[in-house]
């Protein structure tokens, strides 16, 4: 890969950074996916790690960035 492709890269990556959240809620995830709360809750619950992936906040499940944009991807 040449060096200003990998600029590129990392400037799309550092714009992405910015502009996205740190943290979701199942019901971010929910309304972009159209899924339900349910199925968002469930597939964490089955591929991720709790604690590590997701964690209880304010009663709220809330995904990390990396792992809510998989989910996203996904659909």
């Amino acid at each position: 890969m040449d060096l200003e492709l990998k600029n590129d890269i990392l400037e799309i990556k550092t714009l992405l950074n910015i502009m996205l959240p740190k943290e979701f809620s199942i019901l971010d995830i929910a309304r972009r996916t159209g899924k339900s709360k349910e199925a968002i809750r469930k597939y964490l619950q089955n591929h991720f790690e709790p604690e590590v992936d997701y964690f209880m906040k304010n009663g709220k499940i809330i995904v990390e960035r990396d792992v809510a944009i998989k989910i996203i991807q996904r659909n």
